[in-house]
């Protein structure tokens, strides 16, 4: 996650990741490719000027935060408009986890995930 967060040049990033837990190579993956797909969506529509990414382990849960300061998206070429393919894969990726998604374009661009624990136990 580093890596991604060190190679993202469009606008600083503030990164939080609380979390004691293993995860597993199913959620790890989903989570990196997430984050990827919301860099490329900041980088297509978004002036963004700020980024947040906030991976934290609860009780009982997994919640991922990812929040620009960019442009509202209400332009033709939003993601929220178009229902690009990203955020479809995004979507997809949350389900399988039987996790929540919930995206926002106020103030910026926001992605909350939460991803239960139980399902994620081996």
């Amino acid at each position: 996650m580093q890596q991604i967060i060190q190679s993202f040049t469009t606008a600083p990033v503030d990164f939080t990741y609380r979390n004691t837990k293993a995860l597993t190579n199913q959620l790890t993956h989903s989570i990196v490719t997430i984050v990827t797909e919301a860099f490329t969506n900041i980088n297509k529509h978004s002036d963004a000027t700020a980024v947040t990414i906030c991976f934290i382990e609860l009780v009982d849960k997994w919640t991922l935060l990812i929040l620009d300061n960019g442009k509202n998206s209400s332009h033709k070429d939003s993601p929220l408009k178009s229902e690009g393919i990203g955020l479809l894969n995004m979507e997809e990726r949350v389900k399988m986890l039987n996790g929540t998604l919930f995206i926002s374009n106020e103030k910026g661009f926001r992605i909350f995930i939460t991803i239960p624990m139980e399902e994620m136990e081996e």
